[in-house]
């Protein structure tokens, strides 16, 4: 995970680990992006200083193109980076949360599917202290259902772990 979506990920949480809504999640990736574009202008901005300074002394330099060249990427770059931040709403990476529920029963919603798991497990463990527990997962559809190893032999639990991607629009077709 690149260091962009590593700030991104954690701005998405709030204060208590829960997740962050879509809202939250557009507006960390746009402060992201703002600040490397901010970056990029500030280099631009030196880099345009030291050009000035080289020629205090004499006409012309042997960096001169050179210098303009960077100038004009580091420019582009910076340009590129703000259209984008305009845009972001619009294409905002993919936000996947993990449900947990007994029966059909919502339990909470988890931005990990090991939190999501632990706390399946954490309420079992109060019906059944001593069975041994394991997660059977569908990688096809992204649920994983915990059993549990009794006298009996392996058990359904009830409890299911699905993963869910969060949409950033809404999609007319999807409904159908």
């Amino acid at each position: 995970m690149n260091a962009r979506r590593q700030i991104i990920a954690a701005l998405s949480e709030d204060s208590m680990g829960g997740i962050a809504t879509l809202h939250d999640v557009t507006d960390a990736a746009k402060l992201v992006d703002a600040f490397a574009a901010e970056l990029l202008l500030g280099a631009a901005e030196s880099a345009e200083v030291i050009h000035r300074n080289c020629h205090r002394d004499r006409d012309v330099c042997a960096g001169c193109q050179v210098r303009a060249d960077i100038l004009d990427v580091l420019r582009s770059v910076a340009d590129v980076i703000g259209e984008q931040t305009s845009h972001t709403a619009d294409t905002a990476p993919p936000l996947t949360v993990f449900r947990a529920s007994h029966d059909s029963i919502v339990m909470g919603l988890y931005t990990t599917a090991d939190e999501a798991r632990k706390h399946c497990e954490t309420v079992l463990r109060r019906e059944w202290p001593n069975s041994l527990l394991d997660w059977i997962e569908d990688e096809e559809d992204g649920v994983a259902e915990l059993v549990a190893e009794t006298a009996d032999g392996e058990t359904e639990t009830g409890y299911v772990v699905t993963a869910l991607e969060v949409a950033s629009r809404y999609d007319e077709e999807a409904d159908e």
